[in-house]
């Protein structure tokens, strides 16, 4: 009988440190954002050609570059890192953060708390072009033409292997698109940058991370989390 109650015991401890365990994953908080300057480039000047009747004029067009309508580019450094017990208040403890290579910065357009226990990869990317997210169907700068390759990562302690993925310009940064298990539209996708300390970023300066997200119309809001690994 003693056994048996031992057995119990144990069973149950068991159980609640399992319970512990699966709970202790920290999610992502919400991200103080402060926006710096924005900027964007400019069509080129037309050039021009006097015609002439009875003439014909090869004309080659050298510089067919054009301005996407379509995504939008973040790029900044993350500071202030710390990992606290608190209550709504008041700090119970604090330690500082390491931020150098060890998290994520992430955006959505959900209003609500994005189902971080429930992400998943994103493997079929071409859905994300269609009509019922994004809607950039066969545009050559849509998103199955950007986030074209596929990586792994580890999100609020869920490891979400081979989702789609988008090396920036430059190597030092890597973005991942991933969803809520039962995503149905946009507003449960969730672009990821990982956090990469003090590196070149496209103008030549230093960030920790850049981040392409797609935008749906002319303009879309979006909500900014932080996860420190």
């Amino acid at each position: 009988m003693e056994r048996r109650k031992v057995l119990s015991v144990v069973i149950l401890l068991l159980a609640i440190l399992l319970i512990i365990d699966t709970a202790s994953a920290a999610t992502p908080g919400g991200a103080t954002v402060g926006a710096g300057g924005t900027s964007t480039g400019s069509a080129s000047t037309p050039q021009t050609n006097t015609s002439q009747g009875g003439y014909i004029t090869e004309l080659n067009i050298t510089d067919a570059t054009q301005i996407t309508s379509r995504w939008q580019g973040y790029y900044g450094n993350v500071t202030g890192g710390s990992i606290v017990l608190k209550d709504s208040s008041n700090t119970f403890y604090s330690w500082s953060a390491n931020l150098a290579n060890s998290g994520y910065v992430y955006a959505t357009t959900n209003t609500g708390t994005p189902a971080w226990s429930s992400v998943a990869a994103v493997t079929t990317i071409t859905d994300l072009d269609t009509a019922s997210y994004w809607n950039f169907l066969s545009k050559s700068d849509n998103i199955s033409n950007t986030y074209n390759t596929t990586g792994s990562i580890t999100v609020a302690g869920t490891t979400v292997s081979n989702t789609a993925k988008a090396p920036t310009l430059h190597s030092n940064f890597n973005d991942y698109v991933i969803q809520d298990n039962s995503a149905s539209d946009m507003s449960e996708i969730i672009w990821v940058a990982a956090i990469n300390n003090d590196k070149q970023n496209f103008k030549s300066g230093l960030s920790d991370y850049e981040l392409l997200v797609p935008v749906h119309a002319t303009t879309r809001t979006y909500y900014f989390y932080l996860e420190i690994i």
